[in-house]
């Protein structure tokens, strides 16, 4: 699991705050924590300057309406 942290300043290519995701042990799922129960973690923390986004080459994805300001419906999930 990653969390992650963007500022305000950021609202523009991600909701600002925390955002915890998860990859599968075989790295071929991932996505959005959205609950979470655990008694017993080890945490580590590394502040970045920059990262790679790869983004879906598949169609359904690069045909899809990024254009509508997701910031009502991101909040209401999140």
């Amino acid at each position: 699991m990653v969390a992650v942290y963007f500022p305000k300043y950021m609202d523009d290519l991600n909701m600002h705050g925390w955002h915890l995701h998860f990859l599968s042990d075989d790295k071929t799922n991932g996505g959005h924590v959205l609950e979470l129960n655990m008694t017993k973690a080890n945490a580590g923390i590394d502040i970045i300057s920059e990262f790679n986004m790869l983004l879906s080459m598949k169609e359904s994805f690069t045909k899809m309406d990024l254009s509508e300001n997701m910031i009502i419906k991101i909040s209401s999930i999140e």
